[in-house]
């Protein structure tokens, strides 16, 4: 498994770069995860998410970002993200998504226990979301989501399969647990990743990315056409 170094960037750029990640990274074959950070205040949603009131009034003052994964909403101010991308062809690729949620989450809860944190495996389904409520990631715990004893959520993900790959982008709400070392946890994360994927890590220079397609990615994310494309009645 390649583990890129990190790196922090604005939110366009960032899901950019997760997209690279899975269409055009050098080696398809290979497993790849990063850690990333965020150079401006900012949120993303998930891609079939309706543009709304909430949204528009978050906009004001944050980047508000459309994922190309599902899911809610989620706060970048605050939150430890990281990204999974893994060939179609590998074993955990081929389980399904609900089984690699579900293993990506033991891996975090593992290193995350390994700092003595005092998270659970989330083991029941919340009831169903009327079809006009507004997703919060940070307020709403799915199955094998990281929860504190007390049910509050402390990690989630979101995923999208495609033609090129399983993208997996994942957060843990730092808040929630104030004594971890977080860069020990990118560590420890990454090496429980990759013995669960029966591979070993390889540290990878993040490469700089400009060419024009990308940058075509960016202005994608950026524009308004992608993150205002689905509206509420």
């Amino acid at each position: 498994m390649h583990h890129l170094e990190y790196t922090a960037d604005n939110a366009a750029a960032n899901m950019a770069t997760d997209q690279w990640l899975l269409e055009s990274y050098p080696e398809p074959g290979v497993p790849r995860f990063r850690h990333y950070g965020w150079t401006e205040p900012a949120y993303t949603f998930g891609f079939a998410q309706a543009w709304g009131p909430e949204l528009e009034a978050l906009a004001q003052n944050h980047a508000v970002i459309r994922r190309e994964t599902g899911g809610g909403l989620v706060d970048h101010n605050r939150d430890w993200t990281w990204t999974l991308v893994l060939p179609l062809e590998h074993p955990a690729a081929e389980a399904g998504l609900t089984c690699l949620y579900s293993g990506l989450h033991r891996a975090l809860h593992e290193a995350l226990v390994s700092q003595d944190a005092p998270v659970l495996l989330q083991s029941t389904a919340p009831a169903p979301l009327t079809p006009r409520a507004f997703r919060q990631c940070f307020t709403r715990a799915e199955r094998d989501d990281v929860v504190l004893a007390d049910g509050r959520k402390v990690a989630g993900a979101a995923q999208r399969r495609t033609r090129a790959g399983i993208l997996a982008q994942g957060y843990v709400d730092r808040p929630t647990l104030p004594g971890i070392d977080w860069d020990r946890l990118e560590i420890d994360f990454a090496a429980i990743l990759a013995r669960w994927l029966h591979s070993s890590t390889e540290k990878i220079a993040m490469p700089v990315l400009r060419t024009k397609p990308y940058q075509e990615t960016v202005q994608r994310f950026a524009s308004t056409e992608w993150n205002h494309h689905r509206k509420r009645k």
